[in-house]
């Protein structure tokens, strides 16, 4: 049996790895606003890769939400509410994050002609929520 301290990383680690993710996450916003799907979908894949590595829900969540809006605006409709779908199944969101996502869901599901799913979706997006917070959507956000 290998020592928890061989296996995972010290708090300072940790932290500079959530750091370089927030940051791969913003890079891959910025890259989808100027027009470069193709790099934002990267950015947010490692953006995932860091919220994976970290276990950290709501940076995994933002990276899956990245990648459904970019799917979304690439004509990939349902890619976009299988990923809008994942996003919400991490635990931990706040209920910025929750909107967040359910927004970019209705929009998928409006596209693809689900009217009620839409409709449902949007009334999500629009709940008061629990109060729930998460340290990157509203703390860090």
């Amino acid at each position: 049996m290998v020592p928890e301290h061989l296996t995972s990383p010290p708090v300072r680690d940790l932290h500079i790895l959530l750091l370089n993710g927030q940051t791969a996450a913003l890079l891959a916003v910025a890259a989808f606003d100027l027009g470069y799907f193709p790099s934002a979908r990267t950015l947010a894949r490692t953006t995932a890769v860091y919220g994976e590595s970290t276990r950290f829900a709501p940076l995994q969540a933002y990276a899956d939400g990245t990648l459904a809006y970019i799917a979304y605006h690439s004509g990939e409709s349902n890619e976009a509410l299988s990923k809008a779908r994942r996003a919400l199944s991490y635990g931990g969101l706040g209920d910025v994050a929750q909107r967040r996502l359910h927004a970019i869901a209705a929009r998928a599901y409006a596209h693809l002609g689900d009217v009620a799913s839409a409709r449902r979706t949007i009334r999500l997006s629009q709940d008061r929520g629990q109060d729930a917070r998460d340290e990157l959507h509203d703390e860090g956000g």
